[in-house]
């Protein structure tokens, strides 16, 4: 029987430590992950490995989130890959603009792990 292919998530983050948590425990859950650093890197690499789904923090070098959220959404080739806000700012400013770009999660750094794995669970299942 042929293996089938896990379900890629792509982690843009520039916090290492990061990437490297959300990595281990999607992995274990039967995910692929990829990771990128900036909001460049995410915009290549969604075209060139055709994520699920993405983990998006906002601040960052290179394109910041809310940038690469919006460059997502206007593509054609990625406007519908589903995209969950993970970010440290739990600002009422930034929740407004989250809110205003409706993406498919918003959870705030330190975020609870099974809650979030929840949330992907839902939206593309291992």
């Amino acid at each position: 029987m042929p293996k089938t292919m896990n379900k890629r998530i792509l982690i843009v983050d520039d916090e290492a430590m990061i990437t490297q948590i959300l990595s281990k425990r999607l992995d274990a859950s039967g995910y692929d992950t990829f990771t990128a650093y900036d909001g460049e890197q995410c915009l290549n690499m969604t075209q060139e490995i055709k994520p699920e789904l993405i983990l998006l923090d906002i601040i960052m070098p290179h394109g910041d989130g809310i940038e690469t959220f919006k460059k997502l959404k206007a593509n054609p080739d990625t406007k519908n890959i589903p995209v969950i806000f993970v970010t440290a700012y739990d600002d009422k400013d930034t929740k407004n603009e989250i809110s205003e770009l409706r993406p498919d999660g918003f959870f705030v750094k330190p975020f609870d792990g099974s809650k979030l794995l929840n949330r992907i669970d839902e939206l593309i299942g291992a």
